[in-house]
């Protein structure tokens, strides 16, 4: 299946502060004729969050004001999605690298993922093995983090995004997702991975963790 009979619309986080990603993902993903829909992230360091909030953050070192941010532009990005009049939905955040190939592998791919799948990831770091195989390139996702690219269906964004909202303070935006993973396997049910992923990080300065950060262990293939 061709990438455009899938996604209807592609959305891409950005913050106003680094033009140079944009310019950077925006490229990319033109070279492959796939138009990107900016949206201007939440800068969380500019948030006004009440001081006593901070105590119900989790342990987690990089779930912060910055993290905040990353949670609530990624609610802005389904909220958008939501206006629209499509079904299914690419996000992706503005140090994506999409693979050689893409467009080809992807159209591979996806005619393995189940019909009317709510949650597909294109990239993600695994911290288990992806568990039951669905099909030689599709796999059943359950501690995948990141949130650099995944699909998802407007039924499922409806249905996950009260949730989002009442938990933004809680846990970084990856964590919920991987909650959302054990939570869909107990209810028979699975969020999906791709293998290989076919979305990577690429080496760039991390506004969330402040700090140049590399990512290696995300790219399958080139």
């Amino acid at each position: 299946m061709n990438f455009d009979e899938v996604i209807d619309a592609v959305y891409c986080i950005n913050l106003d502060s680094r033009p140079d990603r944009w310019e950077k993902v925006d490229s990319n993903f033109s070279e492959l004729g796939i138009e990107l829909i900016r949206v201007p992230a939440v800068d969380g360091s500019t948030l006004d969050l009440p001081e006593d909030t901070k105590h119900i953050w989790n342990r987690d070192i990089h779930h912060n004001e910055r993290s905040i941010g990353c949670a609530s532009s990624h609610i802005r990005c389904m909220e958008m999605a939501l206006e629209s009049s499509g079904s299914r939905f690419l996000f992706i955040e503005d140090d994506a690298q999409p693979c050689k190939d893409f467009l080809n592998l992807f159209s591979k791919a996806w005619g393995e993922v189940p019909e009317n799948a709510p949650f597909v990831y294109l990239g993600g770091s695994n911290l288990e093995a992806p568990a039951a195989p669905i099909s030689e390139r599709v796999s059943v996702a359950v501690r995948t983090k990141s949130t650099v690219a995944y699909v998802m269906t407007r039924d499922f964004i409806s249905g996950i995004l009260p949730m989002l909202k009442e938990n933004v303070l809680f846990n970084a935006i990856d964590e919920l997702y991987c909650q959302l993973q054990t939570h869909f396997i107990e209810n028979k049910s699975a969020v999906l991975i791709l293998n290989p992923r076919l979305i990577y990080q690429y080496d760039s300065f991390s506004d969330i963790i402040n700090s140049e950060v590399t990512y290696p262990y995300l790219k399958d293939v080139e």
